[in-house]
């Protein structure tokens, strides 16, 4: 969880690791990305993920710490905690929803389905590498930035050792 942070989350503040953050993108990027109107790039993609509405690329663009992307995410932890995050997807930067989303996603396979905590990291498993399916899924044949992942929680893991 803490390499899934440090790859979502520090990019775009180096000087604040742990704060909870917007994707650092344009309204009209986000809209390309994203959205479903005339500039999308991925309309059918956008649809499929309720991205339906003209702006709905920006609005629900990543924020947090594991960087909740689409509405149908959105959607999915609305009843999590007792607000509204599809109304209002800012509260997704508040640490305790951050963490909250966080934990019942990599928990429950909420992010990808069939790739849990429990998949990569269970009853003695150890698989950095792949763990970083939870979020992300394959670039280039390898899980998205599975390399940087495991070095991180490799890192994090000697550092929770050696302070136990």
């Amino acid at each position: 969880m803490l390499a899934t942070i440090r790859i979502e989350s520090y990019a775009y503040r180096q000087k604040l690791f742990f704060k909870t953050i917007s994707e650092n993108i344009s309204y009209d990027k986000t809209e390309v990305d994203y959205g479903s109107g005339p500039t999308a790039s991925n309309r059918q993609i956008a649809i499929l993920n309720h991205n339906t509405d003209i702006g709905d690329g920006h609005k629900y663009r990543g924020r947090g710490l594991v960087q909740l992307t689409w509405k149908i995410a959105y959607e999915k932890f609305k009843s999590l905690k007792d607000i509204d995050i599809v109304t209002n997807p800012d509260l997704c930067l508040e640490i305790s929803t951050a963490v909250s989303i966080m934990m019942k996603g990599m928990k429950d396979g909420d992010f990808r389905a069939g790739h849990t905590l429990e998949t990569y990291l269970g009853a003695g498993k150890k698989n950095y590498f792949n763990a970083r399916l939870i979020i992300n899924g394959y670039r280039h044949g390898i899980p998205d930035k599975a390399d940087e992942f495991k070095d991180y929680a490799e890192l994090f893991e000697v550092i929770i050792n050696e302070t136990i």
